[in-house]
């Protein structure tokens, strides 16, 4: 996507306002550093644009940065959302371990070849409803011991994906759609950093996913599904999001109590749906910077308990250095929520 130069010059101008300090190329969210790379910048997505349905806002970012958390974690992220809706051709070519089971019970591995490779083996042909021929695997054995020549065939395979690399992928989202809502005041708070030196160290240490692992545990919790896709708004797309605060779930909250509520916000939530489904992703946040020290602790307890007591909000950010609450806080029901069970 071509870059917009009048949004870096903004961004500059941004940075400087802020911190009183010269900008003269780019200050990266990620890195924390001036520069602008080898590959130099680019409009690049906060949600991976290869998620088949997601909001498609970009950021400007350094493009050996974006590139290289595209080529490392984010492949997950992409199979873990994408992967519900595969059709059966899609889930072929990903899928390890392929074993079809026909008529005679007896499992057998399948595979599905190279168009460049003729494998000696059975070829089968998998039909939809229609009849229409929608994938082609071989089979490790004959047709007459799979069963016969037509007929139901019953298709397994197994899917991978990393957690730590799904937790990495998500945080980074989180941490640029924070960027774009509260521009570079999220960047260099408290929170905004702690989140950030994760990001950076693991682009600094060249890590991949084996090893993510040490730089995203930490926030293992801050990824979640929520129950009944019950929340009918997008942070990318409507610029809203959810604050948690440290407060009693049943204790009564009059709105014109609420701002001088801010110092008990320990999190901050942003909201994205992607295929049909709703997601949370909840990182340490606090309206007032002196407050990191006790907000970060409840950050912890949340990632243990995200049923702990709280009360969220929703928080609209028109714009940067315009809020507006909600007054009545919003009951979440977590996917694992046993309640939904009921």
């Amino acid at each position: 996507m071509p870059l917009d130069e009048k949004k870096v010059d903004t961004l500059r101008v941004a940075y400087s306002h802020l911190t009183g300090d010269p900008c003269n190329d780019f200050f990266c969210p990620i890195l924390m550093e001036h520069g602008v790379g080898g590959r130099g910048l680019m409009e690049g997505h906060i949600l991976p644009d290869s998620i088949k349905t997601a909001a498609r806002a970009t950021v400007v970012q350094r493009a050996d940065v974006d590139n290289f958390f595209g080529q490392t974690i984010e492949p997950d992220l992409i199979t873990f959302i994408n992967s519900p809706l595969y059709e059966i051709s899609e889930f072929l070519k990903r899928a390890r371990d392929l074993m079809v089971t026909g008529a005679s019970g007896l499992p057998a591995p399948a595979f599905v070849a190279s168009p460049k490779s003729s494998p000696k083996l059975p070829k089968i042909g998998l039909v939809d409803k229609t009849g229409e021929v929608v994938a082609s695997p071989h089979v490790r054995t004959t047709l007459d011991e799979l069963g016969g020549y037509s007929g139901s065939l019953l298709v397994e395979g197994t899917i991978s994906v990393s957690h730590p690399a799904i937790l990495g992928s998500m945080l980074k989202a989180a941490h640029l759609t924070l960027w774009e809502i509260f521009g570079y005041a999220w960047v260099l708070s408290p929170a905004g950093r702690r989140t950030g030196e994760a990001l950076s160290s693991f682009w600094r240490d060249r890590a991949d996913k084996s090893n993510c692992d040490k730089y995203f545990m930490p926030f293992n919790g801050c990824f979640n599904l929520i129950y009944g896709n019950n929340l009918p708004w997008d942070t990318l797309s409507n610029r809203l999001l959810l604050i948690h605060l440290d407060l009693p779930s049943e204790q009564e909250v009059h709105p014109s109590e609420l701002p001088q509520l801010l110092a008990r916000v320990f999190a901050a939530s942003c909201v994205f749906k992607m295929n049909n489904a709703t997601f949370l992703v909840t990182v340490p946040f606090c309206m007032q910077d002196d407050s990191f020290d006790r907000s970060l602790p409840k950050y912890r307890e949340f990632l243990q308990d995200r049923h702990m007591a709280q009360k969220v909000y929703p928080m609209e950010v028109p714009r940067i250095g315009e809020i507006s609450f909600s007054d009545k806080p919003l009951p979440l029901r977590y996917s694992d929520d046993p309640k939904n069970e009921k």
